[in-house]
């Protein structure tokens, strides 16, 4: 059984691979364009899989956490992980500040 670690390191690899092979064909429209979002895929894939790594591999690593709002206005003590719109766990990015 592979790693989260190995996983997407693999992934990564997969990613950039298919980045390069889109941009070398003569003949495809929006290439640079895909060429850029499977690139900076396979960018973040492994920046994830070095945090994975360092954190043997344990996947809370790779979520955000935050202090939670009081009804009295302050922050709590704890932190809590942050959740999409969805409700699932949103994860570290190479572009933390950007709203999606």
């Amino acid at each position: 059984m592979k790693s989260r670690a190995r996983s997407m390191l693999d992934k990564s690899v997969a990613a950039m691979l298919s980045a390069i092979e889109i941009y070398n064909k003569p003949d495809f429209n929006y290439r640079e364009e895909i060429f850029s979002v499977l690139c900076i895929n396979a960018w973040e894939l492994l920046f994830k899989a070095k945090v994975l790594q360092l954190a043997r591999n344990q996947i809370t690593s790779l979520y955000v956490w935050e202090h939670r709002q009081l009804k009295l206005g302050g922050k709590s003590k704890k932190k809590y992980i942050k959740n999409n719109r969805a409700g699932n766990p949103m994860s570290v990015s190479l572009f933390p500040g950007f709203k999606y």
